[in-house]
Parts: structure tokens; C-alpha cells; sequence
């Protein structure tokens, strides 16, 4: 999460304000360059967008793994049970359903299973949420090129 001040905001569109109404060109600076030039990253670091929302998913499967709520939710989710004792069994794997669509690639219920079985045991069998959001950030971060350019 990064954290931009109101009085950062406010002078952006000011400016941009006062340029369209003296007629001149208005460049609006991307909101990166506004972060990059004025403000910190509030957590030291900031996932990719596709990373960010591996790190969500898999979070909301761990609370909904956790508590069991909500309901409609944990109803999408069931275990890995193998049919004969194999070594995954003790893995605590989620059942990842057969998908024929691109459709149904972008379900929770295919999503989720195949996020949280990518992740090691590690993280997955951390005991609170707290060390989950840690452990779950510092692998993802690893897992990036760490060029943003």
C-alpha cells in the first residue's frame, strides 16, 4: 500500500486545474511518478499488479480455510483426498477442479485451489494471519524480476 498525502493530491489537480483554464497544455504526471518523486511505499516494497492479486487470493483462501466463513465462499473450496495413501495427502492440498474454459479459469473456485497449491506448506500452515501476510509477501516478492521500469 502507498500512502499519497491530501496536500500531494490537491496540488496535482490544482495545477492541472489552472493550465486548462489558462489554455495551455496539461501534462498530468502518472500517479507513479507522484509516489516515486513525493512519498515512501508504506510496507518498503510494491508487489506487481499480478502479484498483488496471487497475494489477496491467496490471503482470503487462508481466512476462508481458517474460520470457515464466509459460507458461499468455503462451500467453492473442498481438500485434496486422494483415493490411496500417498505422500501429498499430508500436504493439505486444495482439490483443483477440471476446467475446459478460459471462463472458467477466472472462477474462484479453480483460482483459489490453484494459488494456494503453488504456495509452499510453509505459509500455507503458518498458524495466525499475521505471519501468513509475512511469509506470503516475502515469497512473492522473491518470485519477482525486480525490474519496473
Amino acid at each position: 500500500m502507498v500512502i499519497v498525502s491530501d496536500q500531494v493530491a490537491r496540488s496535482v489537480i490544482s495545477a492541472c486545474k489552472s493550465s486548462l483554464v489558462s489554455g495551455t497544455f496539461c501534462f498530468i504526471p502518472t500517479l507513479w511518478a507522484v509516489i516515486a518523486n513525493t512519498c515512501q511505499p508504506a510496507c518498503g516494497f510494491i508487489l506487481p499488479v499480478r502479484k498483488r492479486i496471487d497475494f489477496k487470493l491467496a490471503l482470503t483462501t487462508y481466512k476462508i480455510l481458517s474460520t470457515h466463513q464466509p459460507a458461499y465462499l468455503r462451500s467453492c473450496l473442498f481438500l485434496y483426498e486422494p483415493t490411496r495413501a500417498l505422500r501429498s495427502s499430508s500436504h493439505q492440498l486444495l482439490n483443483l477442479p477440471a476446467v475446459t474454459t478460459d471462463f472458467g479459469r477466472r472462477a474462484f473456485s479453480y483460482c483459489a485451489p490453484r494459488i494456494c497449491n503453488e504456495i509452499p506448506a510453509a505459509i500455507r500452515n503458518a498458524p495466525t494471519v499475521k505471519t501468513v501476510i509475512h511469509r506470503l509477501k516475502t515469497h512473492l516478492f522473491s518470485l519477482t524480476d525486480h525490474h519496473y521500469t
